[in-house]
This record gives structure tokens, C-alpha cells and sequence, in this order.
């Protein structure tokens, strides 16, 4: 197991394996039509422009390789002097609940180098019990809408 900072050129496969957990995890949450609209294109022109031209966030992506292919990934940003958020990890299915989303996390959580970390998830995620396993402390409630529905978002905090 490799974890290292993603390049441009990582990004068709890191879209592939965000469009794919997409659609696997939040299928019956996320409103299908919304689902339909993503495409590994799309997302990785959004990556580039996230992180590559318009990066004002100044978030970081992590991407985490097992036997040199690439197999999950992580992004994050830090929000002052002593927070950070983590705003992605999502891995390939064939590389879920094998530890990799643990080391991935600590790694992103040391990276960003702040004593207070967040994670934002879906209510209806039932994947959010990763987070409740890892000590997240839950905190915020809020609002997202997506498509025609309105999903409700949770944040778990963790502390250093």
C-alpha cells in the first residue's frame, strides 16, 4: 500500500472510481436523475478545475495505491489555523472494508496538520458508521439540494 499526493494525470481514474461510488453508495438517496447526469468526464473536468485551476480552497488530494494501481482517494482543505475539513474518500468497490479508508483518512487528517478535522456525510449514508468507528463526535446538522430533493448533511468532528 502506497498513499501519495494525486497529479493531473491521475485524475481519469480517480473520476472513475468518484462517478462509480456515487452510484453504488447514495443510489436511493441521491435523486436518480442526478445520478444519471454524473459521467467520468464530467468529473474530471471538475477535478481539474478544483484543484488544478481554480483551487481558491487550496485543498489537497491524496490518492491511495495498492499493488501501484490506484484504488482510492481523498481531498481536503484546511479552513483556519485550527480546523481542516476532509471533503472526499471514496475508494473502488473492490477495495472497500480492507483498512485502506482507515490509513487513507489518517493520512489525509496528518496531512492537513490541524486539531480539529470535519467530515460532512449524508443522513442516509449508512457507510457514516466508518466515521462513528474512527471517534467522530457528532456536530452539525445542514441542508443540501440535489436535483429536486433536499438531503440532510451531518458532520462529524474529530479532535486531535
Amino acid at each position: 500500500m502506497n498513499i501519495r499526493e494525486a497529479t493531473m494525470d491521475d485524475l481519469e481514474i480517480i473520476s472513475r472510481i468518484h462517478v462509480d461510488a456515487w452510484k453504488n453508495t447514495y443510489t436511493g438517496i441521491v435523486p436518480k436523475e442526478y445520478l444519471d447526469k454524473m459521467s467520468y468526464k464530467l468529473q474530471r473536468e471538475k477535478w481539474i478545475k478544483r484543484l488544478f485551476t481554480d483551487n481558491s480552497a487550496n485543498e489537497k488530494m491524496f490518492l491511495l495505491e495498492t499493488e501501484s494501481k490506484i484504488t482510492g482517494f481523498s481531498s481536503g482543505h484546511i479552513i483556519d489555523e485550527n480546523s481542516a475539513c476532509i471533503n472526499t474518500i471514496y475508494f473502488a468497490r473492490n477495495a472497500q472494508r480492507q483498512g485502506y479508508g482507515t490509513a487513507l483518512f489518517h493520512y489525509t487528517a496528518r496531512q492537513l496538520n490541524r486539531n480539529m478535522i470535519e467530515v460532512w456525510c449524508f443522513e442516509e449514508n449508512e457507510n457514516r458508521a466508518f466515521y462513528e468507528k474512527l471517534g467522530g463526535v457528532l456536530g452539525q446538522r445542514q441542508q443540501v439540494r440535489l436535483g429536486d430533493k433536499v438531503l440532510e448533511e451531518i458532520q462529524y468532528v474529530f479532535y486531535r
